[in-house]
């Protein structure tokens, strides 16, 4: 979602970056598990449920948990306030969390940069980098917009899932090739190619 969160900002303001995280949060579980089960060529089952409980996926559940029990907490004690030692344990734990977050994107931009580094002009042009660059920027966007216009949303709510149908390939694709055994030279060169037209 780093990717469209500035377009969100500034057309949407903090309504339009709520809806786009509430709207990748879908996504992004789907990811690690359906995603996950299709790199690997697992079925959903017991013997898979090891693969499924990876990092992101328990870092999507227990921030969800983590929102729950501060809604449960605030309705249930508005008026608590810890005491002061513990506030700022509490608020040098949050700050080293955050920093660890907004360091993931930079990291997996290095990632992604260092197997574009190894790309040859072979493996941008040809017949299956084109196949998923028509998909991902043509196809998959034009039915996400067609099925949007006619479902009953709040305009801002169907903007920001029209901005997320329109992105490019996602810098995750590589990470999952790298993990589960997948090709990742397609990965990082669709990323490049849907980058380099999405621009357009």
């Amino acid at each position: 979602s780093y990717l469209p969160m500035p377009l969100a900002l500034f057309f949407w303001g903090e309504t339009g970056v709520a809806a786009l995280m509430f709207s990748t949060l879908g996504s992004e579980a789907a990811v690690w598990t359906l995603g996950v089960c299709a790199m690997t060529g697992d079925r959903l089952s017991g013997a898979s449920l090891r693969r499924l409980l990876n990092v992101p996926l328990l870092a999507i559940v227990a921030s969800v948990a983590t929102l729950a029990v501060r809604a449960a907490a605030q309705a249930w004690w508005p008026q608590f306030s810890p005491p002061g030692a513990l506030r700022q344990l509490a608020e040098t734990g949050f700050s080293a969390l955050e920093f660890m977050g907004r360091a993931t994107i930079p990291l997996a931009m290095i990632t992604v940069g260092s197997r574009m580094s190894e790309l040859r002009p072979a493996g941008l042009v040809n017949r299956l980098q084109a196949a998923i660059a028509l998909l991902r920027l043509i196809v998959i966007p034009g039915l996400a917009i067609l099925l949007l216009s006619l479902a009953p949303l709040p305009a801002t709510t169907r903007a920001v899932l029209i901005l997320v149908a329109v992105m490019p390939s996602a810098n995750a694709s590589v990470v999952l090739s790298e993990l589960y055994g997948g090709d990742v030279r397609l990965a990082a060169g669709a990323i490049l190619v849907t980058h380099a037209f999405c621009l357009v």
